[in-house]
């Protein structure tokens, strides 16, 4: 039992000293001091790794700032360290308490006055009469970016949005209720655009933290990576398509990214897994991917049409792999 206490106690502390050494990769000349190492294990603590090193990147690329010699500031530096925390609180969240918390910072810095509680309860009034009447948290999260937010940047004053957001309240409690909501939900090309651009962006967004990680593992090739994430993209896209093509009655079992992700030799890079670090490791790598992927799994349901998937394989190759074989 004391071998095993030990050899956890010796993990927490690579997985810490792993999170260091990314966060002072960001930051150049700049070191964490003692009471920077200290705020550390709480976080390895609390949070998966891979939520842990995406945040550091986040907070890396909106708050790190340069001067005009390339030199980064101690200032933007240190708001960088501060703000990790809270990218990790609200990444953790559900993505429409996410959306709402957003929706709230607009309002608490446009307004003159503000009122939290009662500005937090005409939110979540509106988002449970959408899901009450059947509307799938992806539509309502669409209706959140595309409504609500243009709307909320509108308003003059608080007076204003509260009575917008209530009134639309009772319209949508005031909807016949249509016992086919769950209906076919038609996806346009620019749903399906910005599902490319956010592929595009996170493909380059993840590749800090997995080259970070990978370079454990004795079988990685930093170099053959970036082909590799294409490859599975391509391939799974071009799974599903057919998948979907097929009739139903013909269709095998469902296309799978971890399934297309060792096939094509992504996942197997990240062995071998010889330790309890490199078996941790493992989960955050796969919780990555898996996060990754996930923007293309959202159209893989019920309603889901093969020219989806042709749609989003064409564009995110001429977007991705032809512009980073010209590059």
């Amino acid at each position: 039992m004391f071998n095993w206490r030990k050899e956890l106690d010796n993990l927490k502390s690579d997985i810490d000293d792993m999170v260091v050494s990314y966060i002072e990769n960001k930051i150049d000349n700049f070191s964490l001091n003692e009471s920077g190492i200290k705020k550390i294990p709480p976080l390895t603590k609390k949070y998966d790794l891979a939520d842990i090193l995406e945040s550091i990147d986040l907070s890396a690329s909106k708050y790190l700032r340069y001067d005009n010699e390339g030199n980064l500031s101690q200032e933007s530096a240190e708001e960088f360290l501060n703000k990790i925390g809270g990218i990790l609180v609200n990444k953790n969240k559900p993505p429409i308490e996410r959306k709402a918390s957003y929706i709230k910072g607009i309002c608490r810095n446009r307004f003159s006055y503000w009122n939290p509680q009662t500005g937090s309860i005409v939110l979540n009034n509106y988002i449970n009469a959408l899901r009450e009447y059947g509307w799938s948290e992806e539509r309502i999260l669409d209706d959140l970016e595309n409504e609500v937010i243009p709307k909320t940047k509108e308003a003059k004053n608080w007076s204003e949005w509260r009575g917008l957001i209530e009134k639309w309240t009772e319209d949508v409690n005031g909807w016949e209720r249509n016992e086919d909501q769950s209906e076919h939900y038609e996806i346009g090309r620019d749903e399906l655009d910005e599902c490319v651009d956010t592929l595009v962006n996170e493909r380059e967004n993840i590749l800090p933290a997995i080259v970070h990680i990978g370079r454990v593992y004795e079988d990685f090739q930093e170099e053959a990576l970036l082909n590799k994430i294409d490859l599975v993209v391509l391939n799974y896209l071009t799974e599903l398509e057919e998948y979907y093509e097929a009739p139903e009655d013909e269709r095998e079992r469902k296309p799978s990214y971890h399934k297309t992700a060792y096939a094509d030799g992504l996942l197997s890079m990240f062995k071998p897994i010889n330790s309890m670090l490199t078996f941790h490791l493992d989960t955050a790598v796969h919780s990555i991917f898996s996060q990754f992927f996930e923007n293309i799994d959202q159209y893989n349901d019920e309603n889901a049409k093969s020219e989806y998937f042709q749609y989003i394989a064409n564009k995110y190759f001429n977007l991705a792999v032809k512009s980073n074989e010209k590059a």
